[in-house]
């Protein structure tokens, strides 16, 4: 004689997929994570090594994070100015590397500071390259130093960089932060946790834990699973938590230097 299920039977069933959906998703979701921070890091692979073939081809000389036509500085003039991914896309010729699978904000050609939406050509270069997920360390790299009275970043010489595997090069990221949540897609420049020995005669204000700026931690964004993906001199990306990156630093309790055999940022100079 054939049965059916009973209602509490039925209930029981859904009861125990619930449960084992509650438990599985979660993973799901890490998993996910974890492809899109493997992606991430590929890209950033890609720029590092083009960052390096730029300085091969330039004496030796870390790319500018930034260059400008005028002689008063910074005025986000797309027709003047230049950021550091425009002066290494013949290395890159792909945009799309500049974004972070994981940025939900993250759009190609789009209007930043003032810039121009749905904009083409060299425009629409100039605003990917302001707004690439991955933050150049230009403290240390390319720092502003006071040129013919105008403050310009002047990237230094590869030889200065006498720990290249133990110096940032780039890292994930954010625009700006709304409401505790980031915004805007990534920055082409990230603060380091200290301004000591960097060479800058001017910063941004480097790192704070303010969850409505976007300094909070410099700019740093980790996001995936709470890592951040960093690419390093010698061209290698690994994936570091927010202690890992302000290690030898007195961070969140100010911007100086506790060992400098930790710090990531300063060219493996001190130590």
């Amino acid at each position: 004689m054939r049965r059916g299920f009973t209602l509490i039977e039925l209930l029981v069933v859904i009861a125990i997929i619930a449960i084992l959906a509650a438990i599985l998703f979660p993973v799901f979701a890490r998993a996910r994570e974890k492809a899109r921070q493997a992606s991430c890091q590929s890209n950033e692979k890609q720029i590092a090594l083009a960052m390096i073939m730029y300085a091969q081809d330039y004496d030796e000389t870390m790319v500018p994070c930034t260059t400008w036509g005028n002689n008063v500085g910074w005025t986000y003039d797309w027709t003047k100015d230049y950021t550091w991914p425009q002066l290494i896309n013949p290395y890159v010729k792909n945009w799309q590397l500049h974004v972070c699978p994981s940025d939900g904000n993250a759009h190609q050609g789009a209007g930043m500071s003032g810039q121009q939406a749905g904009a083409q050509g060299q425009q629409a270069d100039f605003n990917n390259g302001l707004s690439t997920d991955y933050g150049y360390n230009y403290m240390y790299l390319s720092p502003f130093k006071p040129v013919g009275g105008c403050p310009t970043w002047v990237g230094i010489a590869t030889s200065e960089i006498k720990g290249p595997a133990m110096c940032i090069m780039n890292v994930d990221t954010i625009w700006d932060m709304v409401g505790g949540q980031p915004a805007g897609g990534g920055n082409w420049f990230v603060e380091a946790p200290t301004f000591c020995c960097s060479g800058s005669s001017c910063w941004f204000g480097g790192w704070n834990n303010d969850p409505n700026s976007w300094l909070c931690w410099g700019g740093v964004w980790p996001r995936h699973n709470l890592m951040a993906n960093v690419a390093f001199c010698d061209g290698h990306v690994k994936s570091l938590n927010i202690p890992a990156l302000a290690a030898g630093t007195t961070f969140p309790n100010g911007p100086w230097v506790t060992d400098w055999r930790l710090l990531l940022w300063d060219r493996g100079n001190n130590g």
